[in-house]
């Protein structure tokens, strides 16, 4: 629970401070998941009309906050100016 909370925290003083990509789609308000899947349609169409290889990497941390020791990110995130 503390995790999920801290992980809400986290986006939103990341997005204040315009710290966060814009290819970072997850977890984020007014950020649809139709705006994703035309991205990558577009770079498909894209590398394949100009002939290029292309990589693309796919992630889903959906657990990746149940990796973070809760002490320690508080800890950071105060050094940090999150409250």
């Amino acid at each position: 629970m503390m995790s999920h909370v801290w992980g809400i925290k986290l986006i939103y003083y990341s997005e204040l401070r315009k710290i966060v990509r814009n290819e970072q789609y997850g977890g984020r308000k007014h950020i649809r998941a139709q705006s994703l899947v035309l991205n990558k349609i577009f770079s498909y169409d894209n590398s394949n009309m100009m002939r290029e290889d292309a990589a693309h990497i796919e992630m889903d941390a959906t657990n990746c906050y149940d990796r973070i020791i809760p002490h320690q990110a508080v800890i950071t995130s105060q050094r940090h100016g999150m409250d």
